[in-house]
């Protein structure tokens, strides 16, 4: 029953007509599948950084990339980068091996004799600053704020050398052996800080172990990397050598100095302590 009133018309004219009903289509299995693509292309086509792959061949390269899965592109990518980090440590290895020696073939000690006056003088002034330097550092409690982990560093030789821990407790108990552990405690900021040779800030202190918990500082270690690709210093010449241990990859180069009394150059520049 129809509850809206009927109005009469003016001169007896014939009410109007009421609207057609909408018809409703139903669309085949074909037509379905068309209505579908076209409401999958505008929704991915209002997506931000999305785009769709060509159904047929001949599709742009950037389209080719996109069909690319993830897995197919993480792999790229992760292949992409081992090669490229794979050149960056070519680089590094020829570069090390360009401007040190291997550290199992060099001499222990260097040859001072053959320094210019000069150089003895430049290797005497970077070892007597750096002992300056690091001279508080001799209280483990500065080199910690300092930014060198002596608790960090030792839990690491540890892992590394499983028979640490009992040599040191074997030190603590009155067993001396004829070499004390030494530990390298390094500082990751002094790494990374652009310097090269500044005896305020080396990038690694050398601790020798005297028992019951305590270590000596008797030299410093330093690194030339971020000389990388130029020449790193060497203001002693022949005395100030820098070295490169080959079964790490080659791809570093380092410099002990220790802290030894009267200062002689051979043993202050020597690859081991003596």
């Amino acid at each position: 029953m129809n509850d809206q009133p009927t109005m009469p018309m003016p001169n007896g004219a014939p009410p109007p007509m009421p609207p057609e009903p909408k018809r409703r289509y139903r669309l085949g299995k074909r037509g379905r599948i068309a209505a579908v693509g076209v409401a999958v292309v505008a929704i991915v086509g209002a997506g931000t950084g999305i785009g769709l792959a060509a159904s047929s061949g001949g599709g742009s390269q950037d389209t080719q990339n996109m069909a690319m899965s993830q897995p197919q592109q993480k792999q790229a990518t992760t292949k992409h980068a081992s090669k490229k980090g794979a050149a960056g440590r070519a680089a590094r290895q020829a570069w090390a091996q360009k401007y040190g020696q291997d550290f199992t073939k060099m001499p222990d000690l260097p040859d001072v004799a053959s320094a210019t006056p000069e150089q003895q003088a430049a290797a005497t002034d970077l070892l007597t600053r750096t002992e300056a330097a690091t001279a508080a550092y001799a209280d483990t409690n500065k080199a910690q704020a300092a930014g060198y982990d002596i608790g960090a560093a030792l839990k690491k030789a540890e892992a590394k050398h499983p028979k640490l821990a009992q040599a040191l407790a074997n030190i603590d108990a009155g067993h001396t052996p004829k070499k004390m552990p030494m530990l390298h405690v390094s500082n990751a900021a002094t790494h990374h800080d652009g310097k090269v040779l500044d005896p305020s800030a080396p990038e690694t202190l050398m601790y020798e172990y005297t028992g019951h918990n305590t270590w000596k500082l008797v030299g410093v270690m330093y690194t030339a990397n971020e000389s990388f690709p130029q020449a790193p210093p060497d203001p002693g010449g022949p005395i100030t050598r820098w070295h490169y241990h080959d079964r790490n990859g080659g791809s570093g180069l380092m410099m002990h100095i220790f802290f030894v009394p009267g200062n002689d150059l051979a043993h202050a520049y020597a690859l081991r302590m003596t």
